[in-house]
Protein backbone atom coordinates (compact mmCIF):
# COMPACT_ATOMS: atom_id res chain seq x y z
CA UNK A 1 0.00 0.00 0.00
CA UNK A 2 3.00 2.30 -0.14
CA UNK A 3 2.82 5.58 1.76
CA UNK A 4 -0.81 6.50 1.14
CA UNK A 5 -1.62 6.27 4.85
CA UNK A 6 1.31 8.49 5.86
CA UNK A 7 0.57 12.11 6.63
CA UNK A 8 3.28 14.60 5.70
CA UNK A 9 4.89 14.60 9.14
CA UNK A 10 5.05 10.80 9.21
CA UNK A 11 6.66 10.72 5.79
CA UNK A 12 9.23 13.40 6.63
CA UNK A 13 10.12 11.87 9.99
CA UNK A 14 10.46 8.37 8.56
CA UNK A 15 12.82 9.47 5.80
CA UNK A 16 14.84 11.60 8.22
CA UNK A 17 15.16 8.65 10.62
CA UNK A 18 16.33 6.26 7.91
CA UNK A 19 18.93 8.68 6.59
CA UNK A 20 20.35 9.84 9.92
CA UNK A 21 20.64 6.26 11.18
CA UNK A 22 22.53 5.19 8.08
CA UNK A 23 20.02 2.57 6.94
CA UNK A 24 19.57 1.82 3.25
CA UNK A 25 16.81 4.18 2.15
CA UNK A 26 16.74 3.78 -1.63
CA UNK A 27 13.45 1.86 -1.95
CA UNK A 28 11.78 4.13 0.61
CA UNK A 29 12.91 7.25 -1.24
CA UNK A 30 11.52 5.87 -4.49
CA UNK A 31 8.15 5.51 -2.77
CA UNK A 32 8.41 9.02 -1.32
CA UNK A 33 9.19 10.49 -4.72
CA UNK A 34 6.18 8.72 -6.24
CA UNK A 35 3.92 9.87 -3.41
CA UNK A 36 5.12 13.47 -3.68
CA UNK A 37 4.47 13.37 -7.42
CA UNK A 38 0.90 12.19 -6.80
CA UNK A 39 -0.12 14.40 -3.88
CA UNK A 40 2.33 17.31 -4.07
CA UNK A 41 3.88 18.95 -1.01
CA UNK A 42 1.26 21.54 -0.14
CA UNK A 43 0.42 19.64 3.05
CA UNK A 44 3.98 19.78 4.37
CA UNK A 45 4.89 22.35 6.98
CA UNK A 46 8.17 24.23 6.32
CA UNK A 47 10.13 22.03 8.73
CA UNK A 48 8.72 18.82 7.27
CA UNK A 49 9.43 19.96 3.73
CA UNK A 50 12.98 21.13 4.34
CA UNK A 51 13.82 18.06 6.43
CA UNK A 52 12.71 15.95 3.48
CA UNK A 53 14.87 17.99 1.09
CA UNK A 54 17.83 17.69 3.47
CA UNK A 55 17.41 13.94 3.85
CA UNK A 56 17.19 13.20 0.13
CA UNK A 57 20.22 15.38 -0.57
CA UNK A 58 22.17 13.76 2.26
CA UNK A 59 22.08 10.44 0.44
CA UNK A 60 22.48 12.06 -2.99
CA UNK A 61 18.96 11.21 -4.15
CA UNK A 62 18.83 13.78 -6.93
CA UNK A 63 15.43 13.23 -8.53
CA UNK A 64 14.75 16.16 -10.87
CA UNK A 65 11.02 15.64 -10.48
CA UNK A 66 11.10 15.84 -6.68
CA UNK A 67 13.19 19.00 -6.54
CA UNK A 68 11.13 20.68 -9.26
CA UNK A 69 7.94 19.98 -7.29
CA UNK A 70 9.48 21.46 -4.14
CA UNK A 71 10.78 24.53 -5.95
CA UNK A 72 7.47 25.23 -7.64
CA UNK A 73 5.60 24.85 -4.37
CA UNK A 74 7.95 27.19 -2.48
CA UNK A 75 7.95 29.86 -5.18
CA UNK A 76 4.23 29.78 -5.97
CA UNK A 77 2.54 28.91 -2.69
CA UNK A 78 4.88 29.65 0.23
CA UNK A 79 5.74 32.73 2.22
CA UNK A 80 9.42 32.36 3.10
CA UNK A 81 8.98 34.66 6.07
CA UNK A 82 7.28 31.70 7.78
CA UNK A 83 10.46 29.61 7.45
CA UNK A 84 12.90 29.44 10.34
CA UNK A 85 16.54 30.22 9.60
CA UNK A 86 17.46 26.53 9.79
CA UNK A 87 14.72 25.71 7.29
CA UNK A 88 16.00 28.29 4.80
CA UNK A 89 19.51 26.96 5.24
CA UNK A 90 18.46 23.32 4.83
CA UNK A 91 16.43 24.16 1.74
CA UNK A 92 19.27 25.69 -0.27
CA UNK A 93 21.82 23.26 1.20
CA UNK A 94 19.76 20.38 -0.12
CA UNK A 95 19.43 21.84 -3.61
CA UNK A 96 23.16 22.64 -3.77
CA UNK A 97 24.28 19.26 -2.48
CA UNK A 98 22.62 17.53 -5.43
CA UNK A 99 23.67 20.39 -7.74
CA UNK A 100 20.21 21.74 -8.52
CA UNK A 101 20.94 25.35 -9.47
CA UNK A 102 17.46 26.84 -9.19
CA UNK A 103 18.17 30.54 -9.65
CA UNK A 104 14.64 31.72 -8.82
CA UNK A 105 14.57 29.73 -5.59
CA UNK A 106 18.01 30.93 -4.49
CA UNK A 107 17.11 34.54 -5.26
CA UNK A 108 13.96 34.21 -3.16
CA UNK A 109 15.90 32.75 -0.23
CA UNK A 110 18.56 35.44 -0.53
CA UNK A 111 15.92 38.17 -0.52
CA UNK A 112 14.28 36.71 2.59
CA UNK A 113 17.58 36.30 4.45
CA UNK A 114 18.70 39.85 3.63
CA UNK A 115 15.31 41.31 4.54
CA UNK A 116 15.09 39.65 7.96
CA UNK A 117 18.81 39.92 8.70
CA UNK A 118 21.16 37.18 9.82
CA UNK A 119 21.10 37.74 13.58
CA UNK A 120 18.90 34.67 14.18
CA UNK A 121 21.06 32.35 12.09
CA UNK A 122 23.26 30.00 14.08
CA UNK A 123 26.89 29.60 12.94
CA UNK A 124 26.12 26.29 11.24
CA UNK A 125 23.21 27.84 9.37
CA UNK A 126 25.33 30.79 8.24
CA UNK A 127 28.10 28.49 7.04
CA UNK A 128 25.67 26.15 5.27
CA UNK A 129 23.76 28.88 3.48
CA UNK A 130 27.01 30.50 2.33
CA UNK A 131 28.32 27.13 1.14
CA UNK A 132 25.08 26.40 -0.70
CA UNK A 133 25.15 29.62 -2.72
CA UNK A 134 28.85 29.22 -3.51
CA UNK A 135 28.49 25.56 -4.49
CA UNK A 136 26.08 26.36 -7.32
CA UNK A 137 27.76 29.65 -8.24
CA UNK A 138 24.88 31.91 -7.22
CA UNK A 139 26.55 35.34 -6.62
CA UNK A 140 24.27 36.61 -3.82
CA UNK A 141 26.21 39.85 -3.36
CA UNK A 142 23.76 41.31 -0.86
CA UNK A 143 23.69 38.14 1.21
CA UNK A 144 27.47 37.92 1.42
CA UNK A 145 27.75 41.61 2.29
CA UNK A 146 25.38 40.95 5.19
CA UNK A 147 27.35 37.88 6.18
CA UNK A 148 30.62 39.81 6.21
CA UNK A 149 29.13 42.48 8.47
CA UNK A 150 27.85 39.72 10.73
CA UNK A 151 31.31 38.16 10.97
CA UNK A 152 33.19 41.42 11.48
CA UNK A 153 30.87 43.25 13.85
CA UNK A 154 28.26 41.00 15.44
CA UNK A 155 29.68 37.53 15.97
CA UNK A 156 32.14 35.94 18.31
CA UNK A 157 33.99 33.63 15.95
CA UNK A 158 34.67 31.30 18.86
CA UNK A 159 31.08 30.12 18.35
CA UNK A 160 32.03 28.69 14.92
CA UNK A 161 33.53 25.23 14.80
CA UNK A 162 36.55 24.77 12.48
CA UNK A 163 34.51 23.26 9.65
CA UNK A 164 32.15 26.24 9.68
CA UNK A 165 35.00 28.75 9.54
CA UNK A 166 36.58 26.81 6.69
CA UNK A 167 33.31 26.68 4.75
CA UNK A 168 32.78 30.41 5.20
CA UNK A 169 36.25 31.20 3.83
CA UNK A 170 35.80 28.78 0.93
CA UNK A 171 32.40 30.25 0.06
CA UNK A 172 33.59 33.85 0.00
CA UNK A 173 36.60 32.92 -2.12
CA UNK A 174 34.60 30.73 -4.51
CA UNK A 175 32.33 33.65 -5.37
CA UNK A 176 35.04 36.32 -5.23
CA UNK A 177 33.46 38.10 -2.27
CA UNK A 178 34.91 39.39 0.97
CA UNK A 179 37.29 42.13 2.05
CA UNK A 180 40.87 41.69 3.22
CA UNK A 181 39.66 42.57 6.70
CA UNK A 182 37.22 39.66 6.67
CA UNK A 183 39.87 37.16 5.57
CA UNK A 184 42.38 38.55 8.08
CA UNK A 185 39.82 38.33 10.89
CA UNK A 186 39.00 34.69 10.21
CA UNK A 187 42.66 33.79 9.66
CA UNK A 188 43.67 35.39 12.95
CA UNK A 189 40.93 33.50 14.75
CA UNK A 190 42.26 30.24 13.34
CA UNK A 191 45.73 31.10 14.63
CA UNK A 192 44.39 31.96 18.07
CA UNK A 193 42.75 28.56 18.33
CA UNK A 194 45.79 26.68 17.08
CA UNK A 195 45.63 24.65 13.89
CA UNK A 196 45.76 21.25 15.54
CA UNK A 197 41.95 21.30 15.84
CA UNK A 198 41.49 21.78 12.07
CA UNK A 199 41.18 18.84 9.70
CA UNK A 200 43.47 18.67 6.68
CA UNK A 201 40.66 19.72 4.33
CA UNK A 202 39.97 22.76 6.50
CA UNK A 203 43.63 23.79 6.47
CA UNK A 204 43.76 23.35 2.71
CA UNK A 205 40.55 25.33 2.20
CA UNK A 206 41.84 28.19 4.34
CA UNK A 207 45.03 28.77 2.38
CA UNK A 208 43.23 28.10 -0.92
CA UNK A 209 40.71 30.82 -0.07
CA UNK A 210 43.41 33.34 0.82
CA UNK A 211 45.43 32.61 -2.31
CA UNK A 212 42.40 32.65 -4.60
CA UNK A 213 41.36 36.10 -3.41
CA UNK A 214 44.87 37.53 -3.26
CA UNK A 215 44.88 37.96 0.50
CA UNK A 216 48.36 37.62 1.97
CA UNK A 217 47.75 35.78 5.23
CA UNK A 218 51.49 35.28 5.73
CA UNK A 219 51.22 34.14 9.34
CA UNK A 220 48.46 31.68 8.43
CA UNK A 221 50.48 30.17 5.58
CA UNK A 222 53.53 29.81 7.83
CA UNK A 223 51.47 28.06 10.50
CA UNK A 224 49.72 25.80 7.99
CA UNK A 225 53.09 24.74 6.57
CA UNK A 226 54.34 23.92 10.06
CA UNK A 227 51.17 21.97 10.87
CA UNK A 228 51.33 20.05 7.59
CA UNK A 229 54.95 19.07 8.20
CA UNK A 230 54.12 17.89 11.72
CA UNK A 231 51.25 15.71 10.51
CA UNK A 232 53.04 14.46 7.42
CA UNK A 233 51.80 14.79 3.86
CA UNK A 234 50.34 11.27 3.99
CA UNK A 235 47.60 12.72 6.20
CA UNK A 236 46.28 14.81 3.29
CA UNK A 237 43.98 13.50 0.59
CA UNK A 238 45.14 14.03 -2.99
CA UNK A 239 42.68 16.92 -3.43
CA UNK A 240 43.62 18.61 -0.16
CA UNK A 241 47.33 18.27 -0.86
CA UNK A 242 47.14 19.60 -4.41
CA UNK A 243 44.95 22.54 -3.36
CA UNK A 244 47.28 23.41 -0.50
CA UNK A 245 50.42 23.26 -2.62
CA UNK A 246 48.70 25.27 -5.36
CA UNK A 247 47.77 27.91 -2.76
CA UNK A 248 51.34 28.28 -1.53
CA UNK A 249 52.56 28.76 -5.09
CA UNK A 250 49.72 31.08 -6.09
CA UNK A 251 50.25 33.24 -3.01
CA UNK A 252 54.02 33.22 -3.58
CA UNK A 253 54.71 31.92 -0.10
CA UNK A 254 58.12 30.34 0.26
CA UNK A 255 57.71 26.87 1.73
CA UNK A 256 60.98 25.18 0.85
CA UNK A 257 60.75 22.32 3.32
CA UNK A 258 57.17 21.57 2.30
CA UNK A 259 58.10 21.38 -1.37
CA UNK A 260 61.14 19.22 -0.60
CA UNK A 261 58.82 16.77 1.15
CA UNK A 262 56.55 16.83 -1.89
CA UNK A 263 59.51 15.90 -4.08
CA UNK A 264 60.53 13.09 -1.73
CA UNK A 265 57.00 11.73 -1.50
CA UNK A 266 56.53 11.55 -5.25
CA UNK A 267 59.97 10.11 -5.76
CA UNK A 268 58.86 7.24 -3.52
CA UNK A 269 55.63 6.95 -5.49
CA UNK A 270 57.44 6.81 -8.82
CA UNK A 271 57.23 3.01 -8.95
CA UNK A 272 53.56 3.16 -7.86
CA UNK A 273 54.42 1.04 -4.86
CA UNK A 274 53.17 3.60 -2.34
CA UNK A 275 49.50 4.60 -2.06
CA UNK A 276 48.78 3.47 -5.61
CA UNK A 277 51.15 6.00 -7.16
CA UNK A 278 49.82 8.99 -9.01
CA UNK A 279 46.93 6.93 -10.38
CA UNK A 280 45.07 8.04 -7.26
CA UNK A 281 45.31 11.67 -8.39
CA UNK A 282 42.78 13.24 -10.71
CA UNK A 283 44.01 15.21 -13.71
CA UNK A 284 43.26 18.58 -12.10
CA UNK A 285 45.06 17.62 -8.90
CA UNK A 286 48.12 16.48 -10.80
CA UNK A 287 48.09 19.64 -12.92
CA UNK A 288 47.92 21.78 -9.77
CA UNK A 289 50.95 20.03 -8.30
CA UNK A 290 52.98 20.32 -11.49
CA UNK A 291 52.08 23.98 -11.88
CA UNK A 292 52.96 24.74 -8.26
CA UNK A 293 56.38 23.09 -8.53
CA UNK A 294 57.11 24.92 -11.76
CA UNK A 295 55.86 28.23 -10.40
CA UNK A 296 58.09 28.01 -7.34
CA UNK A 297 61.03 26.64 -9.36
CA UNK A 298 61.13 23.40 -7.40
CA UNK A 299 62.23 20.73 -9.82
CA UNK A 300 60.24 17.85 -8.30
CA UNK A 301 61.96 15.59 -10.83
CA UNK A 302 60.27 12.48 -9.52
CA UNK A 303 56.86 14.10 -9.83
CA UNK A 304 57.40 15.21 -13.42
CA UNK A 305 58.87 11.84 -14.45
CA UNK A 306 56.02 9.96 -12.81
CA UNK A 307 53.44 12.30 -14.35
CA UNK A 308 54.98 11.68 -17.77
CA UNK A 309 54.73 7.95 -17.20
CA UNK A 310 51.10 8.26 -16.10
CA UNK A 311 50.26 10.32 -19.19
CA UNK A 312 51.92 7.79 -21.50
CA UNK A 313 49.98 5.00 -19.84
CA UNK A 314 46.70 6.81 -20.41
CA UNK A 315 47.56 7.47 -24.05
CA UNK A 316 48.47 3.82 -24.64
CA UNK A 317 45.13 2.76 -23.18
CA UNK A 318 43.18 5.02 -25.53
Amino acid sequence: WGLREFVSQDMSNTVWAFVTSGHEAGPLLDLVEQEVHQRGVRGFKPQELTNLVWALAKVDYSSDRFFEIVSRDVLEHRDLSTFQSQELSNLVWGFSTVMKRDEALFLAVEKEAVTRGLHDFKPQELANIAWAFAKVGQPAVDLFNKLEMEILHRRDLASFIPQELSNVLWSFAKLGHGSSMMFDTVGQDMLRRGLSCFKTQELSNAVWAHATTGNDGKALFTSVEKEALQRGLHAFSSQDLSNMIWAFAKGEHVASILFVQIQEQFARMADESEDGGLSSYRAQELANLLWACAKTQHSAKGLFETAEGEAQGVLRAM
